[in-house]
């Protein structure tokens, strides 16, 4: 009997030890990163298609634009 109690309470220690270590092994998702680059996406599709009057200023916004999006790849891939 002293047997059975000590595996059941060895087995709920185990497995509370365990589930208090799961998120340390996981990674989040980065739901609000991912969001923001396909924001960006979206930025860089308006901006390939709108005119350029203001003396190079779209290609400046796209480079930054551009940048942005890379940022965000190394963020979401760097957990």
């Amino acid at each position: 009997m002293k047997m059975k109690r000590l595996s059941i309470f060895a087995a709920l220690l185990a497995s509370f030890v365990l589930g208090m270590a799961t998120p340390a092994f996981t990674f989040p998702d980065y739901p609000n990163m991912r969001s923001a680059r396909g924001h960006l996406v979206q930025a860089k599709e308006w901006l390939e298609k709108s005119y350029n009057i203001r003396n190079g200023r779209r290609e400046k916004a796209l480079d930054h634009v551009n940048k942005a999006i890379d940022e965000c790849d190394l963020a979401i891939a760097d957990r």
